[in-house]
């Protein structure tokens, strides 16, 4: 490359190195995130909901880590492959369940826990009904009626 010395080629490139892998890993994310969306939006059929987590890593999906991460003397990696440093696994759980009472409490038993399911998008605008102040940040609750 003509005007670019080694050293500041060389700085470059490991650069673009690190550039393109935020790359992939943003555009792996996104994927998954565009895939979550498309069943969201094609059960058109459905009375649907889709809870978001902000930046929650993909490794809550396996919700308790398995015992063999927490054997002794295994570098605290293989635990968090597991496991999400920002969101704790049981305060996880506790938000599903809300939900899922509420869900199954509506459209199973009948009763009226529609104000637990009617909240804003967006969690960090106001506290939804059901939490503590504070304590549903970080959520974001996507809500679509059957189509006609």
């Amino acid at each position: 490359m003509r005007g670019i010395s080694p050293i500041s080629w060389y700085d470059y490139s490991i650069y673009q190195r690190r550039h393109c892998q935020a790359k992939h890993d943003l555009l792996h994310k996104g994927r998954r995130i565009i895939y979550l969306l498309a069943i969201y939006l094609g059960a058109i059929h459905a009375d649907r909901y889709l809870l978001t987590y902000q930046n929650a890593r993909h490794n809550v999906a396996t919700n308790p880590p398995p015992p063999e991460s927490l054997q002794p003397g295994l570098h605290f990696d293989e635990y968090y492959r597991y496991a999400d440093p920002v969101w704790n696994e049981a305060r996880i759980n506790n938000i599903n369940q809300h939900f899922v009472t509420a869900f199954l409490g509506i459209h199973l038993k009948h009763r009226d826990f529609g104000k637990y399911l009617e909240l804003q998008e967006n969690a960090n605008e106001k506290t939804w009904t059901g939490f503590k102040p504070r304590a549903s940040t970080g959520l974001e609750l996507l809500h679509a009626l059957p189509s006609q």
